[in-house]
């Protein structure tokens, strides 16, 4: 394979993969969980699945891992709204926010830059208990998303 080739495979396995990563974790069953089928399509094609999980489940460990840290970032930065609403209800509001506002910076602590003013102009919102099933960068919305 051509070095060209080589950067233009590296790139499209990472798009796929970044992609899942920045769905947004199911909230339906009353956890904040991977859902594959909410995947966009091809996300797990890359990945071996092994005796115990399967491609989009080993997927899912990522999805997972990346969104509790962001969420963590959020509770460490606005500990006092955190413990006032709850976790629950205030990751739902996190998870809306990220994906309304997606990280755009190295430094994980800018997460936190607007969730204030997101928080102040949503948390009224009577849908605001509503997950986005997909990422902001997808062309794929519901109806109540932002």
């Amino acid at each position: 394979m051509s070095s060209e080739a080589t950067l233009r495979w590296m790139a499209e396995l990472q798009a796929r993969f970044s992609s899942a990563l920045r769905t947004p974790l199911d909230a339906r069953g009353g956890m904040l969980q991977p859902n594959p089928a909410l995947y966009p399509d091809d996300a797990a094609r890359d990945i071996a699945p092994t005796p115990q999980l399967t491609a989009a489940e080993r997927l899912g460990v990522y999805q997972r891992q990346y969104w509790m840290r962001l969420l963590n970032v959020l509770h460490d930065q606005y500990p006092l709204t955190m413990r006032l609403w709850g976790a629950w209800f205030f990751n739902l509001h996190a998870l809306r926010f990220l994906v309304a506002a997606p990280p755009q910076h190295h430094d994980l602590g800018r997460i936190a830059e607007g969730f204030d003013a997101f928080v102040a102009s949503h948390a009224l919102d009577p849908s605001a208990t509503h997950v986005p099933h997909r990422a902001a960068s997808t062309t794929a919305r519901c109806g109540t998303c932002v």
